[in-house]
């Protein structure tokens, strides 16, 4: 038997709500995905941002002397007596903000979000970046810090951080005091 044709044939309410929410879905799932891959792409772009940041911070505080009982010219050098001691590490007095900072260790502690410059002013394109800064006493090179009469070297370390970065960018340099 053949059926005639319905001439007023067409989608009922119930097939079009149904349409509308599996195209939903299926939209909703590619915008994810979209987003996703949007955020990872940023993620070179960061790291390199990340890599000036710390060479720059390390150029700056490398280029200061090594310690503050240091001597102009740089000789004689500090021993474990003259040498500034571990717990006194970070600005000394008279010295409350970093363009009068005079030495390696003074720099110990920072803690910057936004960076700064040598000024201490903001540096621009540098959102959401965090910048630490430690510094001790490693005069043998073995990694095992602050230990008693290797006041000879000091490791500086500059921690950069974003929320896109998996894990922290660490960079690290000793400064001779001969």
């Amino acid at each position: 038997m053949i059926r005639p044709v319905n001439p007023q044939g067409g989608f009922t309410l119930i097939e079009l709500v149904l349409a509308m929410a599996v195209l939903a879905i299926a939209i909703s799932s590619v915008v994810v995905g979209v987003n996703a891959n949007l955020n990872r792409a940023n993620i070179p772009h960061i790291e390199s941002r990340a890599v000036a940041l710390g060479q720059a911070y390390l150029e700056e505080i490398l280029a200061k002397p090594f310690d503050e009982n240091t001597p102009a010219g740089g000789l004689p050098a500090c021993n474990a007596v003259a040498c500034t001691q571990v717990a006194n590490f970070g600005p000394d007095n008279g010295e409350p903000s970093r363009p009068l900072y005079d030495d390696v260790d003074d720099y110990h502690g920072i803690n910057d979000n936004p960076p700064a410059d040598a000024e201490g002013d903001p540096l621009l394109g540098y959102p959401d970046f965090t910048v630490q800064v430690t510094v001790s006493y490693d005069g043998d090179y073995d990694g095992v810090l602050n230990e008693a009469n290797e006041t000879t070297a000091k490791l500086v370390q500059v921690q950069i951080s974003h929320p896109l970065l998996r894990n922290t960018m660490t960079f690290a340099a000793y400064r001779g005091g001969f």
